[in-house]
């Protein structure tokens, strides 16, 4: 009797090491899992980093594109096409927009301002409308296409079935947004990754100039 007592004790206190053990190693394993992750994550957060400081310097390198903002050349279509349309102005083809060396040379040549600066692909009034009807929102859907393109390897058609379906430009004008979109993934990922996964930054900095991913 003494005898299985002492068994029945012996397994009893090997059964409490073996679970004692099993105690200890599952914080550990934990610990160190969760450790390699904030080290990678940490890791990821320095590349970015580094990565949008050489876009950075690469843009600060770079021709100044001021004068694409202030030049006094003007996009505009004549009095008598937008009268040939009934009243429906938004049915003026692209290849009715001109453009003018400036705002007086479209008055003097009877022609109506579409917009500041030369035609272009979304020089139409379907775009413009669109435009002016999406102020609040436009950037904001862009940038959500923008986050497409940079999950799904650039892919130009997801980003273009993206624009279609939140902003509904022509097709001409959409084909330059992608374009637009493709390109700053392509020479800005770092500063865009930055700003919106890990600083996130809102459109504006202070209320004032554009964040570096949609600025560069």
């Amino acid at each position: 009797m003494r005898f299985l007592t002492q068994l029945f004790l012996r397994k009893a206190a090997a059964v409490a090491d073996n679970e004692r053990i099993k105690t200890n190693v599952l914080p550990k394993t934990f610990l160190r899992g969760l450790g390699a992750i904030l080290l990678l994550h940490a890791f990821l957060g320095v590349v970015v980093f580094i990565g949008a400081e050489f876009e950075r310097r690469k843009v600060m390198a770079a021709s100044p594109t001021d004068w694409l903002y202030s030049t006094p050349k003007v996009c505009g279509v004549s009095s008598s096409a937008a009268a040939n349309t009934g009243g429906n102005i938004a049915a003026v083809g692209n290849a009715s927009f001109t453009t003018f060396h400036s705002e007086t040379h479209a008055k003097e040549s009877d022609s109506l301002v579409a917009h500041c600066g030369e035609c272009g692909k979304c020089s139409s009034f379907h775009d413009i409308e669109v435009i002016k009807s999406t102020t609040q929102t436009l950037t904001k859907d862009s940038t959500s296409c923008a986050t497409v393109g940079l999950l799904t390897g650039l892919n130009r058609n997801l980003i273009a079935k993206c624009m279609e379906s939140r902003v509904g430009f022509t097709n001409s004008c959409q084909d330059c947004w992608v374009e637009n979109i493709v390109c700053s993934l392509s020479k800005c990922k770092f500063s865009c990754m930055k700003s919106v996964f890990i600083l996130n930054e809102s459109v504006n900095i202070n209320g004032r100039k554009l964040n570096p991913c949609l600025e560069w």
